[in-house]
């Protein structure tokens, strides 16, 4: 016969394990990501002529596609919300570097890299990068923007007019606004 205290402790047990079993298997499947961060954003950019060349999916929702939006240098995201960085390079070894954020990587050509990341909170830091050659080049300094969910689709909006010309000179053929 069990002790009063050994045959409480044993129900409680039996009580706990199925509340955890719930909470191990929620957040396996997905579900333990806190519910103010937004489904993911996937953005690449490409080092290339000492620039950041930076590329967002369009209205598809897909990147690689004609109606990607094209900017330069500095990098708007939505806040709160999954990111995914791809990093690439057309020419030399690059250092890509987000202090606020702690994302280092190193874009190296013909090797994609990548980050991920939650953007977190609105505001602004610094985007910093160098190409490894011991200059600094100021295209490569620019600006991490992150701001409210509908000022960031207002921002990506107004560059689609301007995405052409960003876009990387093989790339702007299929670009949408590309005046050939």
């Amino acid at each position: 016969m069990r002790p009063k205290r050994a045959e409480s402790e044993h129900q409680e047990r039996r009580r706990l394990a199925p509340v955890l079993l719930t909470c191990v298997l929620a957040t396996l499947a997905g579900c333990g990501r806190p519910p103010s961060v937004q489904q993911g954003l996937t953005v690449e950019i490409t080092g290339v002529d000492y620039n950041w060349h930076i590329r967002y999916p369009g209205e598809d929702g897909e990147l690689g596609t004609p109606d990607d939006v094209w900017t330069l240098r500095h990098l708007h995201l939505p806040a709160d919300t999954a990111i995914e960085l791809k990093l690439l390079s057309r020419d030399f070894l690059y250092n890509f570097w987000l202090p606020d954020r702690k994302v280092y990587e190193i874009a190296v050509p013909d090797v994609p890299m990548g980050a991920s990341f939650d953007s977190g909170q609105a505001r602004e830091a610094e985007l910093l990068g160098d190409q490894m050659c011991g200059f600094s080049h100021e295209d490569l300094i620019g600006e991490l923007v992150i701001e409210r969910a509908e000022d960031f689709e207002r921002w990506l909006q107004a560059q689609r007019a301007m995405s052409a010309a960003a876009a990387l000179p093989d790339e702007r053929e299929g670009v949408e606004g590309h005046e050939g």
